[in-house]
């Protein structure tokens, strides 16, 4: 367990993710305890991160992040209280002991008739009837006649003859008896009593199986208390908990609260219980925890910090090394937090003694024994890798000097290199590192390995040294683990042993250059980094999925490392949370606490399936088009030389906006249509014309020419034809400076040049006629190249204070403004530069002009509503380098200076616009309340992928000024240059060059000026939606627009309002415009309809994409018997590091991952063939207490090749649960040796006198001799019998080829603490070891000397198990013998002496096989067990 504060604490061992629901089986206080409260707490997030929380609401959170809402909780703590005593007639019996033996026990009989009956005849019924016992669950299937009962490992069965399960054994002998026994079983046993009377709780400890429900608590946002505050709450406020019996406390099946994002539940299971008996808490969990400490080679984590404990699953592409004698590989671990890193290398075959308890502390005690001149640290240093940043790896004090590639200790991973220099530690840092290949006879399994202690906190550094993995057993195999642990977290390196020695450049295997996929169960990739496939049907076979993988491989510079998930339509009714689903679907939910977030980038590239699409006739209106067609050149009869796909009229006009020079016309098959029609609904088809203006004559066909020029000239508007001297027609000029300015706590005062104003930060007021939104903080500019009291102060001395972290009282950044005339105005900024680049936080009166890392820019802008407005977009972009998100930030700002140039920017000549009417575009669908999830609108000139292109852009990105038509009113465009008329934006280059407007109209090159090409402005960031006139709606509803009236408003269902441009999120292609992407969350409607609110409005989209909202079933395949219906999309994984894993795997049912199958694709790594292959790993069929359908087990089987394209489904047992590796009960089926009833017990129970406690100790003993003869074994039970004084017999031994297994039991009598006193009786001296050692020829290598307690008999009788030892005696016919000589000795002296049954147990354990004899091994004691079993 991890450290608790106190002992009425119960914490998780190990940081392992959780199951949703995790069952806690509580035993309930004496009677008289009162009132129980339960509380818990609850972490999320990975190591070092995230914040704890209580899912009650009690106290106050413990962490500085609060989800959106606040936390959920009911503000009352789950409470039982006391009530009256209860009976129950099922008790558990005693290790070996018949129902006879454990019914007299409690003074009762045997009830055989129950016993046999069907009350506990499935996994559901003896949870109900048997679960208060505190019984492991899952209940497996048995055929004999012992079940129900538990073994001595803890595993629990029921009795599967009346279930139907056991045709192959007679119901005669395969349904329980009352005297069946086994030495390794504890028999649930059903008892009647001799009278009427029940069985007391208060005295014996068992309960009634009775269930009832306590009230939900309901889920409400949290307010933050005190903790002392919580036991303030009234008895009032707890009337509807239960109200449990006196001296019994009972279980209950409770929502303790709802969780993040409907994530997580608290349930209590309910039932009734009494002192002794078990609560079932089941806890269900927020987000998997992760960590933060790692390999920095690859392993199967693959540079994660894993806290799954051993390691992860093993893929089929984990191979990571092949070595032969004396080679070695790069090793490489982070350097950060102090303890020892561990690296054990063991033989594939012997993996599974990783899982043993003892694991641990095993291999230190290898390390802690290594022989004198064994250890080859000091020949094979470690090394070391600096940071450049964070670390000083010439500091004296630790290192010795750079080491070279040409240096015999020189170490290092080729395929990941270190990517800084590597350096020698001082040999004093390295006295304690140990890298050793001894062989140990004790551990033997052990292959070798390394242990290094942290030396110095380097948390951003490596250290690396080179192992060898030495194949010492052929005969198992070839497979290594290389296993890695350090406090909690886990790695595992595979590693190829050969007995050859392998060519140096195959050390770490052979890129063929082709790709694998390789399958993991129970997984998803989450996070990705994009959506790469359409969402496919996957219910009958993965064919394709596969083939769309293929394709997008074949891609232009696709990239190899991509990936799929198969997961299932719908969660299984096992699953805790049903309605969270990782299927992508829609844009707006984010489900950050289920760790599921969709890339919006290339979601629509997974919508572009035909399972998702929706399509119907599709009408346009509220446009006038015909002054733009009178403008044109028309040709009748003539058909154009190089006609392009079919299009609309909007997109012919975008493409000649775009390439003016390329696409010169469009062509009209006009169908014997009137002219106007070419703008209509019933056009017909259009054609880009392109290249030429040649036609030649076709009676079907008019061809239309655009005009040299498709927008106004400056000079039109007013545009300066000189820009000598002042030819602004007014200028702004605002200086932000804090009001009283003071330097080095004294103040100064700021020289501003003439027409300079001063801004404090204070709110916009329309006497001032400038301001923000809320008030702005102000600094002095600390970072000036020159003393700021000096004479020469200026505008660039103040600036705003944090800007980008300034939230106004509606949670929306702060803004400025300043009121002038409408008109076209140059904007120009002098941003701060020491805190880096801009990133394209800013904006301009809507435009995008943030580029780069310059301080200072311009841009032209047209301003249309009385008021210039700078503001921020407020958004975040994802840099899929390393998975973090980070804001868009809008630096500091100095100055703002405005210059008006016209009265408006130049507009398209004729433009279709809707004047007094509204624009509109709309989908009529096929039937009335279609469903609709995500809409796509594609704008002229937007950046996207597509499943054709990815990893590409989809179509070049040009600038157009149409998709500003989509946000605000009019036609405005005009091409400038990229401005940065202060050059560097350095302090001592602020000059105003009055002829540099001339310079950019014309296109002159200055030597001030980045990036001197044309281009439009592009829209950025927020419109003000209190403005009418921008802006547009996307909606549904069962009435259509109309030209006349436009989209009516009654029963309309908004999707959204769009007011802001969209962006990429990839923080690459963050600069760009994407698609527009709306969520309609299933709203219905016949038409789904776009309008742009307001009037003189130009709409002007590419296209629509409008999809489902779910995947309907009946849209997929019918599956087969038991399996579920299942989708398929691609995914580029998210690049792993220490806590982002590019996948999620869980053995948790409850969880909706659980389900689900990753499919990845990489390289292809040639490993030289194996001379014995590896066996399979053992597999599961329980999961978190639930059993797998055996049939499902077999179809999920591992070794199914990928190539049969078959999608993998799990499915659990209903109500039956049957080992489907094909393994018995210690038992094994049919009739078990029976024990005749005792006499009838007496109607008083007997009053407890003595404690007879039972124990056990296990040894394991390694042979050298083929077969053993009976004098031998008699020797060696004698011998090793007087090893803990006890008498002879105490051993039950199997002695089978080169080993044998020993079981030692025996009993201690005490009126004290009897586990003490058994300590004491073992307890070994120096002088008895060595008499035991020379009587068994070999020295005792080990010995724990801690018994197994076993239980307690309250009374002196007849409690001693049966078991056969190896010389063929039955102990039961042993003690009857001695039972009689006991009674002859009675009837000739006349004495009275006490019969003492010792209790035995029969343990196996691994077996070791050597070549000589070792002696005792091992002696292993497990832990305690609790009395009360």
């Amino acid at each position: 367990m991890f450290w608790a504060p106190h002992k009425k604490c119960i914490m998780h061992a190990h940081a392992d993710p959780k199951p949703l629901k995790m069952t806690f089986r509580y035993k309930a206080p004496p009677a008289g305890a009162g009132r129980i409260t339960f509380k818990a707490l609850i972490k999320v997030g990975p190591a070092n991160d995230g914040f704890f929380y209580y899912p009650n609401g009690i106290h106050k959170i413990i962490g500085p992040q609060i989800p959106t809402g606040g936390f959920p909780g009911a503000h009352v703590p789950f409470r039982l209280t006391e009530g009256t005593a209860l009976s129950s007639s099922w008790v558990m019996g005693g290790l070996s002991e018949s129902c006879h033996e454990a019914c007299a026990s409690h003074s009762m009989h045997c009830d055989e008739s129950t016993l046999k009956g069907s009350k506990i005849a499935t996994p559901s019924r003896m949870e109900s009837v048997l679960g208060f016992l505190g019984a492991a669950v899952p209940y497996i299937a048995d055929c004999g006649s012992v079940s129900p009962g538990l073994t001595s490992k803890g595993k629990s069965y029921y009795n599967a003859v009346n279930a139907g399960l056991c045709s192959h054994v007679t119901a005669s002998d395969g349904r329980p008896s009352c005297g069946s026994w086994n030495p390794q079983a504890s028999r649930f046993c059903a008892c009647k009593a001799t009278s009427a009377r029940t069985l007391s709780l208060e005295a014996k400890r068992q309960v009634n199986p009775t269930l009832f429900r306590a009230p939900i608590l309901h889920t409400s946002k949290m307010t933050i208390e005190a903790p002392e505050k919580e036991e303030e709450i009234s008895d009032n406020a707890h009337t509807n908990s239960p109200k449990l019996p006196n001296q019994i406390h009972q279980t209950a099946m409770l929502v303790l609260g709802g969780m993040l994002g409907g994530m997580s539940l608290w349930i209590l299971r309910k039932n009734r219980l009494g002192a002794p008996a078990v609560l079932s808490i089941l806890l269900s969990l927020a987000t998997p925890v992760s960590a933060h400490n790692w390999l920095r080679c690859p392993g199967r984590a693959f540079f994660e910090a894993s806290t799954t404990n051993p390691f992860r699953p093993r893929k089929v592409s984990d191979t990571h090394a092949q070595l032969g004698p004396g080679q070695k590989m790069a090793v490489k671990f982070s350097s950060g937090h102090h303890k020892n890193h561990y690296f054990v290398a063991i033989n594939g075959a012997h993996q599974h003694l990783i899982y043993e308890n003892d694991y641990k502390d095993n291999v230190r005690d290898y390390f802690n024994n290594v022989p004198s001149g064994m250890n080859l640290a000091s020949k094979f240093p470690r090394l070391h890798s600096c940071h450049n940043t964070f670390s000083n790896c010439n500091d004296p004090n630790y290192f010795a000097g750079k080491v070279s590639k040409s240096d015999s200790i020189y170490c290092d991973h080729p395929n990941y290199p270190s990517k800084f220099p590597i350096y020698k530690w001082k040999s004093q840092h390295l006295v304690n590192d140990v890298l050793t290949y001894y062989h140990s006879a004790k551990y033997p399994w052990i292959v070798g390995g390394g242990r290094y202690e942290n030396i110095a906190h380097m948390p951003f550094d490596e250290d690396i040294f080179c192992m060898e993995v030495p194949l010492k057993n052929a005969s198992l195999g070839n497979h290594h683990i290389v296993h890695w642990f350090w406090n909690g977290y886990y790695d595992a390196i595979d590693v190829n042993a050969h007995a050859t020695r392998v060519p140096d450049g195959l050390i770490y295997g052979k890129n063929t250059g082709t790709s694998m996929i390789s399958r993991t169960d129970h997984c998803q990739h989450v996070k990705p980094r994009a959506l790469i496939t359409p969402i496919r049907d996957a219910t009958a076979n993965l064919t394709q999925c596969f083939q769309d993988l293929t394709d997008v491989a074949h891609n232009r510079n696709a990239v190899p490392e991509i990936a799929m998930n198969v997961v299932p339509l719908d969660n299984p009714d096992l699953v805790a949370l049903p309605n969270v689903m990782n299927i992508p679907l829609n844009f707006t939910d984010d489900l950050e606490n289920q760790n599921i977030r969709w890339p919006p980038d290339t979601l629509n590239i997974a919508l572009e399936s035909p399972l998702m699409r929706l399509t119907g006739k599709v009408t346009r209106g509220g446009m006038n088009w015909a002054p733009f067609i009178r403008s044109l050149t028309v040709r009748r009869g003539h058909k154009c030389h190089h006609p392009r796909p079919e299009d609309t009229l909007e997109n012919i006009v975008q493409y000649a906006f775009e390439q003016p020079t390329y696409y010169l016309g469009f062509l009209w098959v006009h169908e014997n249509r009137d002219l106007k029609e070419v703008y209509g609904n019933t056009a017909g088809k259009l054609y880009r014309c392109a290249r030429t203006n040649n036609s030649r004559p076709s009676s079907s066909y008019h061809t239309f020419w655009f005009p040299r020029n498709l927008m106004e000239s400056p000079a039109t508007v007013g545009w300066p034809s000189s820009f000598s001297g002042n030819p602004f027609s007014a200028s702004y000029k605002i200086s932000f400076q804090p009001k009283n300015p003071k330097w080095d706590r004294k103040p100064f005062s700021i020289n501003l040049e003439p027409g300079w104003k001063v801004d404090n930060g204070e709110v916009y007021s329309d006497a001032r006629g400038y301001g923000w939104r809320c008030k702005q903080d102000m600094a002095i500019e600390t970072n000036q190249p020159r003393p700021v009291p000096a004479l020469a102060t200026n505008r660039s001395v103040g600036r705003t204070e944090r800007l980008n972290e300034r939230f106004c009282a509606d949670g929306k950044l702060n803004s400025w403004e300043i009121a002038v005339p409408n008109g076209a105005y140059a904007a120009t900024v002098l941003h701060e530069r020491v805190r880096g680049s801009i990133e394209f936080g800013c904006a301009l009166e809507n435009t995008r002009y943030s580029r780069g890392n310059m301080a200072t820019r311009s841009v032209v802008v047209e301003v249309k509503d009385g008021k210039f407005t700078l503001s921020q977009t407020g958004e975040h972009s994802t840099s899929y380098v390393d998975n973090l998100q980070r804001p868009t930030t809008c630096d500091d700002i100095f100055w703002i200076k405005l210059d008006r140039l016209a009265s408006r920017l130049p507009q398209m000549l004729n433009a279709p616009t809707s004047g007094r009417k509204q624009a509109w575009w709309q989908t009529e669908f096929p039937s009335a309340s279609q469903p609709v999830g995500a809409v796509i609108i594609e704008l002229p000139t937007v950046l996207f992928m597509s499943f054709a292109s990815y990893p590409g852009s989809a179509r070049r990105y040009k600038s157009n000024c149409m998709n500003r038509w989509f946000y605000e009113p009019g036609a405005s465009c005009m091409q400038t240059r990229n401005l940065a008329i202060y050059g560097t934006g350095q302090y001592f280059d602020e000059r105003d060059d009055p002829d540099i407007f001339r310079k950019i109209y014309a296109g002159e090159p200055t030597p001030r000026m980045k990036r001197n090409y044309l281009q439009y402005p592009q829209p950025w960031g927020s419109y003000n939606i209190s403005n009418p006139n921008v802006g547009a709606v996307v909606s549904l509803s069962d009435l259509p627009c109309t030209e006349t009236g436009g989209c009516p408003k009654t029963n309309e269902k908004i999707c959204r309002v769009i007011a802001e441009t969209s962006f990429f999120r990839d923080r690459s292609l963050h600069r760009w415009e994407s698609l527009i992407k709306i969520d309609c969350k299933g709203q219905t409607g016949k038409y789904l309809r776009v309008y742009l609110r307001g009037q003189n409005r130009v709409l002007m989209m590419r296209r629509v994409h409008i999809h489902r909202p779910v995947v309907l079933p009946t849209q997929l395949a019918t599956p087969a018997p038991n399996h579920r219906k299942s989708l398929c999309y691609g995914v580029r994984p998210r690049v792993a590091s220490e806590t982002t894993p590019s996948f999620i795997t869980t053995d948790d049912p409850t969880d909706p991952i659980f389900y689900s199958t990753c499919y990845t694709r990489s390289w292809l790594i040639e490993w030289l063939p194996l001379s014995k292959t590896a066996p399979p790993v053992p597999r599961k069929f329980i999961f978190n207490g639930e059993c797998l359908s055996c049939q499902s087990f077999r179809e999920t089987d591992p070794s199914i090749p990928i190539s049969q394209n078959k999608t993998i489904n799990w499915y659990f047992s209903t109500d039956k649960c049957q080992n489907c590796k094909l393994e018995l009960s210690p038992w094994e089926e049919g009739k078990a040796p029976t024990k005749a009833p005792t006499s009838t017990p007496s109607a008083a129970y007997p009053t407890p006198q003595l404690t007879v406690s039972r124990f056990k100790v296990e040894l394991v003993l390694n042979l050298a001799m083929s077969e053993v003869t009976p004098p031998w074994i008699k020797r060696f039970n004698k011998n090793v019998c007087s090893l803990i004084d006890v008498s002879y017999g105490c051993v039950h031994s199997v002695f089978e080829a080169g080993s044998v297994r020993a079981t030692l039991r025996f009993t201690n009598s005490s009126y004290g603490d009897p586990y003490n006193q058994a300590k004491t009786l073992i307890r070994v001296t120096n002088a008895k070891k060595k008499l035991v050692e020379s009587k068994l020829g070999a020295p005792i290598i080990y010995m724990d000397q801690s018994p197994t307690y076993i239980g307690d008999d309250v009374t002196k009788g007849d409690t001693e198990g049966h078991e056969k030892d190896s010389n063929g005696w039955d102990d039961a016919s042993f003690f009857s013998i001695f039972a009689a000589f006991l009674v002859c000795i009675i009837l000739l002296v006349g004495g009275c002496v006490y019969m003492c049954y010792r209790r035995k147990n029969a343990k196996t354990i691994h077996l070791n096989s050597q070549n000589r004899l070792e002696d005792i091994h091992h002696v292993k004691a497990v832990e305690q067990l609790p009395r009360e079993y």
